[in-house]
């Protein structure tokens, strides 16, 4: 396992400016990092992101305020440099930690946690934004702490091969920076950005059947007043026509009871007009009998009288 390198020994290691004695380690360093038994690797501002493409970009080159190029989004993973360059000796190794805060902010740094003895160059880190918000790439952050070990001599190796130096991104990592676009997130993001859409679309269209219910109910307000007022009317009226049909049935009944009496009155008087009839018919009949029958006696008479007055005339002559 080895001992561990405390605080004051580190502190001697640790060298501000880019070359220093062999005495140190840690190349470009601040004593600001240190805390406790560990130093604190921070990000040195270069980085390698998806949407610029397979190449290797610095936070400068991007005007003040354009945080978003720089941005870790949610799902995506960036890879970044340290700011720190280290030259480990045969005897000493490192090994790296998770800071608590940053996984408080729902990041994972990736990378390995062992830095063999004899590695020169820069730490190189996945920096993975699991939460929802972007994650700011800070040049000077710190993103992951270190602890320093110094092998006993049964723990070294004398024909160890020192690990191949880094300074920049491998070109395997370049290769497949696409992979790391959080292609899944930008789906989830822009299923969200028309599910927003329609949400807003269906606000508006509930909005107008609002309205559209309000004028309804006003409409309907109005026509329940229109049909109670009718109702009422109608009501007025067929009160009034049953109390016309009344007198109207009242009117026709003592009409029909004049008839009647009418009738039975005309019957009397046809029945005395008949018999009045009956008798002046008699009695005309019975004079123009007796008429005749006086017009038939004169008649004989005189007829008896003429032949008795033919006879004598002969007697009368010489």
């Amino acid at each position: 396992m080895g001992e561990l390198i405390a605080e004051a020994e580190l502190r001697d290691m640790v060298c501000l400016e880019d070359e220093g004695s062999s005495e140190h380690i840690i190349f470009r360093g601040s004593h600001d990092c240190l805390e406790g038994i560990k130093y604190d690797f921070r990000f040195g501002g270069r980085f390698l992101k998806a949407v610029h493409g397979e190449r290797e970009v610095t936070v400068d080159q991007f005007p003040p305020g354009e945080t978003s190029s720089f941005a870790v989004q949610p799902g995506e993973t960036v890879f970044v440099l340290s700011q720190e360059r280290l030259q480990l000796p045969r005897d000493i190794k490192a090994e790296l930690s998770h800071k608590r805060k940053l996984a408080h902010e729902g990041v994972l740094v990736m990378g390995w946690f062992c830095v063999d003895p004899l590695y020169r160059g820069v730490l190189i880190f996945g920096i993975h934004n699991i939460s929802s918000e972007p994650f700011i790439l800070e040049p000077g952050k710190k993103l992951i702490a270190a602890q320093f070990y110094r092998l006993d001599e049964s723990e070294i190796d004398p024909d160890a091969r020192a690990p191949e130096p880094m300074n920049s991104f491998p070109r395997d990592i370049v290769r497949s920076i696409q992979r790391f676009a959080g292609a899944s997130t930008r789906a989830i993001d822009r299923k969200l950005i028309e599910l927003e859409a329609a949400v807003a679309a269906m606000r508006e269209d509930l909005r107008q059947r609002e309205e559209w219910f309000d004028d309804m109910k006003d409409i309907v307000t109005g026509l329940q007043t229109s049909i109670h007022d009718l109702t009422g009317t109608i009501q007025a009226e067929r009160e009034q026509r049953l109390a016309g049909e009344d007198r109207l049935s009242k009117a026709v009944v003592s009409v029909g009871e004049r008839a009647h009496s009418l009738d039975t009155r005309m019957k009397i008087i046809y029945a005395v007009s008949a018999v009045i009839f009956v008798v002046v018919s008699g009695v005309i009949i019975f004079l123009m009998v007796e008429g005749i029958k006086s017009l038939g006696s004169e008649d004989s008479d005189a007829r008896a009288a003429t032949p008795q007055s033919t006879t004598a005339t002969p007697a009368n002559s010489p």
